[in-house]
């Protein structure tokens, strides 16, 4: 009977002069005119919550671009501004340090080169020498191979 909104018609109210009227002639109802019991916040403004989960075999940076590509294709309005947390949120502040930690990797591995040779000039000549033997190496194999798809195509192979 709660849920039901012909439940007024059935409930009765004296009115002044004794006789029973029913309670719909002084309430009406509207349920187009809902609202929420609360409204989140984030900070000071409003806030909406949307979930989601991983599928199997999709990585998290995956799953943040797919939601980013799709509010981008939505339109959303300036004024509508989206965030990720939790776990997102950690896996985008850790992509936006990474080119610090590199650059950090980096100039510890020239400070420790430059302990151990004694000299700050050297460590670009020592980790220029491997470089430099690697395309050697490839060059030459590259040679090899031309030279032998040439012999191949002499003899009619």
């Amino acid at each position: 009977m709660q849920g039901d909104l012909a439940v007024l018609d059935k409930l009765f109210v004296r009115s002044a002069a004794g006789i029973p009227v029913p309670l719909s002639t002084f309430v009406r109802v509207d349920t187009t005119k809902t609202a929420p019991l609360s409204i989140g916040h984030q900070m000071q403004f409003p806030a909406v919550t949307l979930s989601f989960n991983l599928a199997d075999g999709i990585a998290l940076g995956q799953a943040v671009d797919a939601v980013n590509r799709a509010v981008r294709e939505m339109g959303v309005p300036i004024s509508v501004q989206g965030t990720f947390q939790g776990t997102a949120q950690a896996f985008q502040a850790s992509l936006a340090s990474q080119p610090y930690l590199i650059a950090a990797a980096l100039i510890t591995v020239y400070i420790i080169l430059g302990i151990l040779y004694e000299s700050y000039i050297l460590p670009p000549n020592i980790r220029g020498r491997p470089v430099k033997r690697a395309a050697m190496v490839v060059i030459m194999i590259g040679r090899k191979r031309s030279r032998q798809a040439s012999r191949m195509a002499s003899y009619g192979v």
